[in-house]
């Protein structure tokens, strides 16, 4: 029994020995190994998580350029839109002054159309009148022919008067 007792004793101090030697030697560096690993880990978990926000961040400010992109187009569009309509009033408004500017000029040519033809016709007449007078006296007439005569010229002024 002292035998076996003695190898238990022996086994039993080998072991000690030997978790002491693997605690001092072995578990030391392996726990200091596991250590930086969870620190390298958590280091990494941390940069994710930053990257993670920045990304978040910038995809906020993206949105943000968006809607502000969104936002100038459609102002520019009114803008367009109101400079177009500014631009139909004006030519409109220049049509409108050019039309009434032809209009006018027409409207003294044709004035001024009608007082040559008032005053060729006047002149015409003024000439018939002095034939007719003429023919009066230069054929010494009766009343009954100058009537006569009268009653043959007045339809020849109102031909002549017509044609111009």
């Amino acid at each position: 029994m002292v035998g076996t007792f003695a190898w238990v004793a022996t086994h039993m101090i080998a072991f000690l020995a030997l978790v002491w030697i693997l605690k001092k030697v072995v578990w030391g560096p392996v726990t200091d190994l596991l250590d930086e690993r969870t620190e390298s880990v958590r280091e990494q978990y941390a940069e994710m998580e930053r990257l993670k926000s920045e990304a978040e961040k910038a995809q906020a400010e993206y949105k943000s350029q968006l809607q502000n992109a969104h936002a100038e187009a459609r102002e520019l569009v009114k803008k367009a839109q109101a400079d177009a309509e500014k631009l139909k009033e004006q030519l409109q408004e220049e049509t409108r002054v050019q039309l009434e500017k032809a209009r006018k000029e027409a409207s003294e040519r044709i004035a001024h159309d009608t007082e040559t033809a008032r005053a060729k016709l006047r002149e015409y007449v003024a000439d018939l009148s002095v034939l007719a007078a003429e023919k009066f006296l230069a054929e010494g007439l009766t009343d009954q022919q100058k009537k006569e005569l009268t009653d043959r010229t007045v339809p020849e002024i109102e031909r002549a008067v017509s044609r111009n």
